[in-house]
This record gives structure tokens, C-alpha cells and sequence, in this order.
């Protein structure tokens, strides 16, 4: 590196400086991808879902392509055949693991173990891939997060479920276990039970605690869970010499917690509402506004749960974007993210109604107008002239072997 590059890199950590925005575009159209969109469907059904990777290969392509940064599209450099190998490697752990738990309580715990080994590092190789395989102007992107950083990031958000799901199977194992009292004993142990009654309830009532318990604290801790993994993969994000940072606070993150948990609240309740609406429904058909009550209860009946579960998804995408894509820095460039949920829930809306009045055709058209929407929220700044300074990267490799070995072994969790 030159020593203007220096100079600037000594000088960026808080980016003061603005030299300029980089354009950011997506240059798409819903006819384009509708095309891809019906050939990846047809012959996924047709080979039975075998074609799948290769589909998943073909519209991430195309969504990347017609990307734009500064006039320059990015690439996908991916094969279809890497995503089946490493997706049936993943396959290939969770049906041990199932097969381990359909054959016993042991076997179950073992396939427990297993996915708490074996998880973190396939989280890891998702991203690794998924970076490798995108470049922009000849110049790959890489991960530079460890797999010692990747077991403390993730195993914190596994190993509640793991416990849960260790305590469903103990609860399993002993109701199974448990003897069989005859019939013709149980006149004589009647008085027996009366008296044990009150301390087995007891003990089921202390034991069913402890899974209460595990969900109410993995419920407190899970945005500082989420900050820590989203962290990792954030931190490491790498192209050419720039390495990415989050700066975000953990407790951004509990604000986001919190009303994210209030509008699931809400979303439940406006589900439990319905029958209570159709109740009403019930009691209004008698009289002269029957009629009026009928179709104000059938709609909102129907369009409570829907705008519900419309503004909960809306709110995490929106937020979620303008979090992590909105406070990325590095030496020389700056995110920020104005994705605004109102905007994501009306186009929400819109696609979800053209969806369904054409019956599932819509769905590229929806696909590609919500990515246009996130694409424009992005604003990309740079105290440099960074083309030039990309250019001046060339062809560096920050895999060796292990990335030649992660393209054709490629794992993608969609994360």
C-alpha cells in the first residue's frame, strides 16, 4: 500500500471526511428474473428437488449482477454442485442426529452433542462461502472470523435448546419407563396414592419448572445473544485490505428486543381476537343489521392477524437492515441504512395481495421490487477514491487452499 493509502487509513477511523457517495443500484426488473424464476421452479419439481442448489445458485447470481456499486456490478461466483455437496453434508448431520433421537434417549442426547459440535462451524462455512463466492471488480470478498470465535457466538444461542430439548427428552424417557399398575392392585393401593398424591405433584410441578425457567432466561438473554452473533459475522467481513465493524451497542439491541416482543404480543392477540370476532359474528345475525355486522366481523376477522403478522415481519426487516448494513465502517467506507418500515409494510402488502390474486406468479415481481427497496435505502459513502484504490488490491487471495476447498464444499444456510 502507498503512503496516501496510509495516510488515509491513519486518519478514517471515524471517517470525518466525506470525499463522496457511491452510487448504489439495482438494475433489475421483475420480466428478468420472472424468467429464471419459472425455469428454477420447473426443474425443481421436475428432478424432485434436486435442482434446488443450482436454482438458489442462479438467482443469487442474478440478483448480485444487477447490483451496482458505482456503475461496477458485483459477481457471484458459486456452483451449483458445491451447494449440493456441502447442503447434503448438512443433511447428512441432521438426520444422524434425528435417527440418534428416534432410537433412544441416549442416542438423542449424542445427536444433541452433535449439532453443538458440528453447528458453530457450519454457521462459519455459510459465510465463508457465501463471501468467497462474491466479488466486486475482480476482487473477492472473504471471512476472516476464527472457528474459536465462531463456537463463543453461536454455541450461547444453541445450548438452550439443547437443554430444552434434553429436558423434553428426560420427561419422554421416564413417562415411558414408568410401571404399569395391574388391575387387580390397584383396590389395594388405593390408599397408598391418595397419600403420595400431594408430594408426586409436587415433584412434577418442581421438575416442570426448570424448562420454564430455561426459556424465560434464553428470552432475557437473547438479544445480547444476537448482538454477540451478529458481531462476529459483521466484525469479519472482508474485502481486499478493508475489514468491516459494527458499531452498534448491545443495548440497541434489547431496545430492538423489547418491541419486537411487544408486536409478537400483538400479533398473538390479534390471532386470539378471532374468535371472539366470530362469536360476535354469531350473536349479529339476528335483527335488520345482520347483514352489516356480518361483513364488518368477516373483515376484521380476516385482516387483523394478516396486518399483524405484516407489520411484526416489516418491523424486522426494517430495523434489521438499518442496524447491521446502517453501522458498517471501515478504513474507508461508511453504511448507512434509512429503510423505513412503513414503506416495507406497504410494499409488504401490495406483493402479498398481487400474490395472491395471481395465484403465485407475482412472486418474482415481489421478490425483485422489495430487494429494489432495501438496495435504495443503502447509502454508501468513502473518504477516498476507492475505485482506484480496489484496482490497486489486484487478485489477492486470503484463502489458500482452504477457499478452494470451501468452493467446491460449499455450504449455504441462507444466514
Amino acid at each position: 500500500m502507498n503512503q496516501f493509502s496510509r495516510d488515509i487509513r491513519s486518519r478514517s477511523s471515524g471517517l470525518p471526511l466525506r470525499r463522496g457517495v457511491m452510487v448504489l443500484k439495482f438494475t433489475g426488473s421483475g420480466g428478468g428474473y420472472f424468467r429464471i424464476w419459472l425455469v428454477n421452479q420447473l426443474l425443481t419439481l421436475l428432478t424432485l428437488g434436486l435442482y434446488y442448489p443450482w436454482a438458489k445458485v442462479r438467482t443469487l447470481r442474478y440478483f448480485l449482477e444487477k447490483t451496482k456499486l458505482s456503475g461496477h456490478a458485483f459477481g457471484f461466483h458459486g456452483k451449483g454442485y458445491s451447494v449440493c455437496a456441502g447442503n447434503a453434508l448438512a443433511a447428512a448431520i441432521m438426520l444422524l442426529a434425528f435417527a440418534g433421537a428416534e432410537a433412544s434417549t441416549a442416542g438423542f442426547l449424542l445427536g444433541c452433542l452433535l449439532l453443538a459440535l458440528v453447528g458453530p462451524m457450519l454457521v462459519r462455512a455459510s459465510w465463508c462461502y457465501r463471501m468467497r463466492s462474491t466479488s466486486w471488480r475482480g476482487v473477492r470478498f472473504h471471512f476472516s472470523g476464527t472457528v474459536r470465535d465462531a463456537y463463543s457466538s453461536v454455541l450461547p444461542v444453541l445450548l438452550p435448546l439443547l437443554l430444552l430439548s434434553m429436558f423434553g427428552a428426560a420427561d419422554g424417557a421416564s413417562g415411558a419407563t414408568a410401571p404399569a399398575v395391574p388391575p387387580a392392585l390397584v383396590v389395594d393401593v388405593a390408599e397408598v396414592a391418595e397419600v403420595a398424591e400431594v408430594a408426586e405433584v409436587a415433584e412434577v410441578a418442581e421438575v416442570a419448572d426448570w424448562p420454564l425457567l430455561v426459556v424465560l432466561l434464553w428470552a432475557s438473554l437473547l438479544p445480547y445473544f444476537y448482538w454477540r452473533l451478529q458481531s462476529y459475522q459483521f466484525n469479519h467481513l472482508c474485502f481486499g485490505e478493508e475489514t468491516s465493524q459494527l458499531r452498534v451497542s448491545v443495548a440497541h439491541f434489547y431496545v430492538f428486543g423489547a418491541i419486537l416482543y411487544l408486536l409478537a404480543l400483538l400479533m398473538l392477540l390479534s390471532f386470539g381476537a378471532m374468535p371472539y370476532l366470530m362469536r360476535l359474528l354469531q350473536q349479529a345475525q339476528q335483527g335488520a343489521a345482520a347483514t352489516h355486522w356480518l361483513a364488518l366481523a368477516v373483515v376484521l376477522a380476516a385482516l387483523l392477524p394478516v396486518l399483524a403478522l405484516a407489520t411484526f415481519l416489516s418491523y424486522v426487516q426494517a430495523q434489521r437492515q438499518n442496524t447491521l448494513w446502517g453501522n458498517l465502517r471501515s478504513a474507508h467506507i461508511r453504511l448507512s441504512s434509512q429503510l423505513a418500515c412503513r414503506q416495507v409494510l406497504g410494499m409488504r402488502l401490495r406483493n402479498w395481495l398481487f400474490t395472491l390474486l395471481t395465484l403465485g406468479l407475482y412472486s418474482p415481481f415481489a421478490a425483485v421490487a422489495m430487494y429494489r427497496l432495501q438496495v435504495a435505502a443503502i447509502r454508501v459513502e468513502t473518504n477516498c477514491d476507492f475505485v482506484s484504490l480496489v484496482d490497486s488490491y489486484g487478485e489477492l487471495d486470503h484463502g489458500g487452499s482452504f477457499a478452494v476447498a470451501g468452493e467446491f464444499l460449499g455450504l449455504d444456510l441462507g444466514l
